[in-house]
């Protein structure tokens, strides 16, 4: 899908670099603000220096829109006739002025402006350009001439045309850039709304294309959500005739690792619902009333789709206790508590899914139904599902024998699904370090290589914070 955002930016420069030479310069603004769309959304999509690459890319395109609308703008203006070079023949006032030269004609008395000379000149007079318009004419300096082209955008011609007035430090930060392109988006559709920035900065991702099959054990778990999330959404008619709602809330909570937000894209993808990823950094914002703006923004956006589920990832950094030094979250909760009011009462299938690993973190408003009528506890992979997560990552590799699975997944108890995987990594490493040291010969897995790996591997999971899931538990019933 990341590349298929830069394509898509290719794309859309190219075609508005044409719609540039033609003249077209309404299309190339379009075409240059969807160009910066894809490639804001490649920028979300990676990190380090390829998504700060991909954000400038995204604002020096935006520049090249705004260079297209200004050229689009001048031309839409009223265009006051340029003052010819050399006037035309009739233009020229001492032609009619001097009748066929009579017989002695008798000169009359001198008005009182002097004419010119009865002498003809040698060149025609040529009566002085008019005065040049109030407002300037785009593309023309005050004489009339042409006036140079404009250097491109981030050449070095166009750095050295800037005056030397100081600059505001360049902030590459995407959601400057964001805005500014949601500025020109509203703009091309004629949307001054608060509308248009919901649907520019929070859409649903690409369906996740994750099921329950590829999720290992958790039976209960995806029992319970199978009955509370999935069947109210595939047969609302049941639950319509008993007049219970399946809009809400579902907190899924418990250890780090355990697969909790694979169980989200799980639930988007067997409901078929817009999925809305969001993290605490993509809500709050620099400056004052920022989270509470962008809170409405994806609520909205949500609501317009119909049939959405809002993922809120640790979702104890968006919505905790209040009353702390924070503010700024002391703000963001009633909103959030209000959006999620609103969302539980609005037509059409909308589900709010959050993800904690800490549920004693949380503001306990948020926790009452309706706002989270469902809460479901993803505890550490049991005997089966660690046994299918070995078998699934070290099966298809080239090993001398096939290995006892259940005995590997006994001795991972207490890991979870992050570690188990870790600690196949750490399994393929030994033979891949023998195949470099003999080059040419083959290597394979041995009995040897998965011991190594379960003696330098260990569980990220402390007895601690098992013991507080539980003491929690036990303050919520």
């Amino acid at each position: 899908m990341n590349t298929e955002y830069l394509d898509q930016s290719e794309r859309a420069s190219t075609r508005a670099q044409i719609y540039m030479e033609s003249g077209a310069f309404n299309e190339a603004r379009k075409a240059f603000v969807e160009a910066a769309d894809a490639m804001l959304r490649f920028s979300e999509a990676v990190q380090g220096k390829q998504k700060a690459n991909a954000q400038q890319i995204a604002e020096l395109l935006l520049k090249k829109a705004k260079l297209a609308k200004e050229k689009a703008d001048g031309e839409s203006r009223p265009v006051a006739p340029a003052a010819p070079a050399t006037p035309p023949e009739p233009a020229v006032p001492a032609e009619p002025a001097v009748p066929p030269a009579p017989p002695e004609p008798v000169t009359p008395p001198a008005p009182a402006t002097p004419a010119e000379p009865v002498t003809p000149p040698a060149e025609p007079v040529i009566p002085p350009p008019p005065a040049p318009p109030e407002r300037p004419i785009p593309g023309l300096d005050s004489s009339g001439r042409p006036m140079p082209a404009k250097p491109v955008p981030g050449s070095e011609a166009e750095k050295a045309d800037k005056p030397k007035t100081p600059e505001k430090p360049k902030n590459d930060n995407r959601t400057a850039i964001t805005r500014d392109l949601q500025s020109y988006q509203r703009n091309a559709a004629g949307k001054g709304s608060f509308g248009g920035e919901d649907r520019l900065k929070f859409t649903p991702v690409e369906s996740p294309n994750v099921h329950f099959s590829d999720i290992a054990g958790l039976e209960s778990v995806k029992s319970a959500i199978q009955m509370k999330v999935i069947q109210p959404i595939l047969h609302p008619e049941i639950y319509e005739r008993f007049s219970k709602s399946s809009n809400g809330g579902i907190l899924l909570y418990g250890p780090p690792g355990t697969g909790k937000t694979m169980i989200a894209r799980a639930i988007a993808t067997e409901t078929n619902l817009a999925f809305f990823s969001v993290r605490c950094s993509d809500i709050v914002g620099k400056t004052f009333g920022d989270g509470e703006r962008n809170l409405k923004a994806l609520f909205e956006a949500a609501r317009e789709n119909g049939r959405a589920m809002i993922f809120f990832d640790e979702f104890e950094s968006l919505a905790p206790r209040r009353g702390g030094g924070s503010t700024i979250m002391n703000r963001i909760v009633p909103e959030l508590l209000s959006q999620m009011d609103g969302f539980q009462k609005a037509e059409g299938t909308l589900i709010v899914l959050a993800s904690t690993n800490r549920p004693w973190d949380l503001d306990s408003a948020v926790l009452r139904p309706p706002r989270m009528t469902e809460r479901i506890y993803v505890g550490l992979p049991d005997q089966a599902a660690r046994e299918y997560i070995v078998k699934k990552e070290l099966d298809p590799l080239p090993k001398e024998e096939t290995p006892d699975y259940s005995a590997i997944a006994e001795a991972l108890e207490g890991y979870n699904c992050a570690d188990i995987i870790a600690f196949t990594e750490k399994v393929k490493e030994a033979p891949i370090r023998r195949g470099l040291e003999n080059p040419g010969v083959e290597q394979f897995i041995t009995e040897d290589d998965i011991a190594e790996a379960l003696i330098s591997s260990h569980s990220s999971v402390q007895k601690s914070d098992l013991e507080a899931f539980s003491k929690w538990e036990g303050t919520q019933r």
